[in-house]
Order: structure tokens, then sequence, then C-alpha cells
């Protein structure tokens, strides 16, 4: 508990600065549920496949011949891979199993290659496209890859090459978010409340998720928090499809709250 407590400490203090460290971030998730893992420990484990990288892609300039070698390291090679078989197994979500077990989805997937990209110095960056998680190498023309098989996109709409880059914090809250809805189709409450009370912390006027936590208050049996939240999304979202539905929750909250034991 005390670990993971500190997890949660770490974890509030990035959010302030997310930009400095997106494999920090990610490993700091895992650890709130891995109250035994180090993350330095797996951030050497990044510094390692980043300078295997750099060895076999040395004397390489162009955009094409990079991306090449970076496919035929972690994917021919080390094998990294989606996870199809149990896409939503949550360990798919979580950093150090990512690397250990070198399989994953397109999101943790994606901050493998970034994070191995940054160290060595290569221009790549993460593409949030609907329903998926790109990688773009920013030259010209771009290149795309699609992180859960490696493919390159060669037939990428123009749109995929344009699209605005996502940033560190939008990168985190979508681990959380894909880890939240993991926990939500178990029914581990308690789990998917602390993903939300993270992605909070990194986008503290998310007027869904602050709706989202409150119903999970609520299910809970903590109406005390859930008022609070169900409030500051009406205030944030009044107009919101939702917003009826909270309202009449909130008339219907107990005035006394319990607590989770």
């Amino acid at each position: 508990m005390k670990a993971s407590r500190e997890a949660r400490a770490a974890f509030e203090r990035l959010a302030r600065t997310p930009e400095r460290d997106l494999g920090l971030g990610a490993l700091l998730i895992a650890a709130e549920e891995r109250p035994a893992l180090d993350p330095e420990a797996w951030l050497g484990r990044l510094d390692d496949l980043a300078a295997g990288l750099a060895r076999r892609a040395e004397g390489r300039v162009s955009a094409q011949s990079r991306v090449d070698a970076l496919r035929g390291y972690l994917y021919d090679e080390l094998g990294f891979r989606g996870n199809r078989e149990d896409y939503y197994d949550p360990r798919n979500s979580f950093l150090d199993q990512v690397l250990e077990r070198r399989l994953g989805i397109p999101i943790t997937l994606a901050v493998v290659v970034l994070e191995i990209a940054r160290r060595i110095a290569w221009p790549m960056e993460g593409i949030g496209a609907p329903g998926h998680f790109l990688i773009r190498y920013v030259a010209d023309p771009c290149i795309v890859i699609d992180p859960f098989s490696g493919e390159v996109l060669s037939d990428a709409e123009p749109r995929q090459g344009r699209a605005e880059a996502a940033s560190n914090r939008e990168i985190l809250a979508r681990i959380l978010r894909n880890l939240k809805q993991v926990y939500l189709e178990r029914k581990r409450w308690e789990d998917a409340l602390a993903c939300c009370d993270r992605i909070l912390l990194l986008e503290p006027e998310l007027a869904g998720e602050l709706r989202d936590r409150g119903l999970l208050w609520e299910r809970l049996g903590c109406a005390a928090p859930a008022r609070a939240d169900y409030e500051r999304f009406l205030q944030l979202a009044p107009a919101d499809p939702t917003s009826p539905a909270i309202r009449s929750r909130l008339r219907a909250l107990p005035a006394a709250s319990s607590r989770i034991h």
C-alpha cells in the first residue's frame, strides 16, 4: 500500500510537467498496481533497446532506412507485437509488462518506440487517430507506422501525415482511459476509479471524466465525492447530453456518505 501511495505521489508530481518523461509516466501508471516495480530498472531497459537500435542503424540517415532498421530490430528480431489473442489483458497497458512480454496494445507499443527514438534523437511522434494510435517519423514525406503490427502504412491518408502530434499528457491519459475501460468491463470499480483520478491529475477540467468518477463514487456508496464530481461536471458541461441524467442522480444522492473499506 505504501509503495502504491508513493507511485501515486510521483505520478502527481509528473502530471504537472508530463512532457519531460513519457516513459517514466507510463511506468508510474504500472507501479501503482504493481508496487514492486522499479521504474529505473525499466528505464534502463529502454536505454538498452535504444543502444541496440543505434548500433543496427549506424550510418543510416534517410527516414526510410531508419524506419526499416527500427522495424527489423523491434518487430522481427525482438518479436514485439500486438496482443491479438488477449487485447484487453490489463498487462497490455503496463509498460514494464509490455517490455517483458513484448506484447501490448497500440498506445503502449507506441510508447516503447517513441522512448527509444527519443533516446537516439530520431524525430518520431505519436498520432491519436480515431480508434487507433499511430507513429509518425517526421520527414518529407512523413512515414506513418502502425505500432501494433510494425507495418508502414504506405497508403496512409494524407490527414494522418498532417495530423497534430499527441502530447505526452494526451498519451498518458489515453493509456489510463484504455485501462479504465478494461477495469469497467471486469467490474473492478476501485481500480477504474484510480484511473479516473490520474486522468484528472493530467486534465483537471475534463468534464466527462468528472462525470465518470462521480458514477464510480456513487456505485461504491460514497455520496459526498460523487456529489462534488457531479456538481463540477454540470458546471463545466451543462448542455452535455448526459446532464439531465446526472441532475437526476444528484437529486437522488443521500445526504450522508459511506466510505470504502
